[in-house]
């Protein structure tokens, strides 16, 4: 357990240089205070609370079925760096304040659920980012992310990476110029993006063997001509939905979709062409 330690330690000095290169696209930086927990073993629990501005949490968990483990942070430009290895880990991060708020997570092992919620609903200046990825079998992440409605670009943007097989994974963002990229590489997993607001973005990519499902929704795209298009694309048979309620069609192994929003465009999908 204790090479697991140290692998996460690892993994939180390199989170910890992404988050801070991070910091001069999003917000200044400034020096707030810093919170660095590492736990060890079996029916764990933790909450780390801090308010005020600049706050950093880095959270190292090495174990199984850790379930009250969560981060909560309101204020200016808050990060939180996670790194779990283990199986059965439930793991919760809130940022809320009017800072940019930064969320980087990696998860190891099986049966693990990671939960972001950003919410920066006061200035256009701030913005949400979100990256998690996971590795292993049967894995939940949920990115749900609300941002000022402003013209400002990249409000929100989230990267949700999954690999492995039986992962559920979901992005939900609330704001202007949304963008979010989803990569799930294996077999039987559920891909789910929902955007509400302007100048939407989204690359899904799907990549293994049996049934992947996906669907992808978008709503008030209040940017010149519509919703922009959505580029999706499978290497595994796939169900697609777009926007709206219409659904896309099916894209069969091998296939390339490009979907506009309202679900009646599929190109390149094989014999569903």
């Amino acid at each position: 357990m204790t090479a697991d330690i140290r692998r996460n330690a690892k993994r939180i000095v390199f989170f910890s240089a992404l988050a801070t290169s991070l910091i001069g696209g999003f917000a200044t930086a400034q020096t707030g205070s810093l919170a660095v927990v590492e736990q060890i073993g079996t029916g764990n629990e933790t909450v780390t609370t801090q308010t005020g501005s600049a706050n950093r949490a880095e959270i190292t968990i090495a174990g199984n079925n850790n379930t009250g483990l969560d981060v909560v942070q309101s204020g200016d430009g808050a990060i939180a760096e996670v790194a779990v290895t283990g199986d059965g880990n439930s793991f919760n991060v809130r940022q809320s304040g009017t800072g940019s708020n930064i969320a980087v997570g990696e998860v190891r092992g099986d049966g693990n659920t990671l939960f972001v919620d950003q919410i920066n609903a006061e200035s256009d200046a701030y913005r949400n980012f979100a990256s998690v990825t996971q590795d292993g079998a049967g894995h939940m992440a949920t990115i749900n992310q609300t941002a000022a409605a402003f013209d400002a670009a990249g409000v929100n943007s989230a990267t949700l990476t999954q690999d492995g097989a039986g992962h559920i994974g979901t992005i939900t963002q609330t704001g202007t110029q949304n963008s979010a990229t989803f990569n799930q590489f294996g077999e039987n997993n559920e891909g789910a993006i929902f955007q509400d607001g302007a100048g939407h973005s989204v690359e899904l990519v799907q990549d293994g063997a049996g049934l992947d499902a996906l669907e992808i929704r978008q709503s008030d795209c209040a940017v010149a001509g519509g919703c922009p298009t959505l580029r999706v694309e499978q290497t595994a048979g796939a169900t697609i939905f777009g926007g709206g309620a219409a659904p896309g069609g099916i894209v069969t192994p091998g296939g390339t979709a490009v979907v506009t929003q309202g679900g009646t465009v599929i190109v390149g999908g094989g014999a569903g062409s």
